[in-house]
């Protein structure tokens, strides 16, 4: 029912909004992709690194350094 409403899993949802708050505490917070994952509840960083870059387009290292670049 959820996914016939919104066009995705509960899952895929989950992790959205999960990689979303990453990136606005990679973006906001002195902490690095590491501290990040674990803080939104990913244990598996690689797993961490393969979502963020499905929703976000780069990897946590790429979107920090884009980040750096800009100050």
């Amino acid at each position: 029912l959820f996914k016939e409403n919104t066009g995705e899993s509960i899952v895929e949802a989950l992790n959205r909004m999960r990689i979303k708050q990453a990136s606005l505490l990679l973006a906001h917070t002195n902490r690095n992709a590491a501290e990040a994952a674990h803080d939104v509840g990913f244990l598996n960083y690689n797993h961490f690194t393969r979502q963020f870059r499905k929703y976000i387009g780069v990897t946590p290292s790429e979107f920090i350094h884009s980040l750096r670049a800009k100050e």
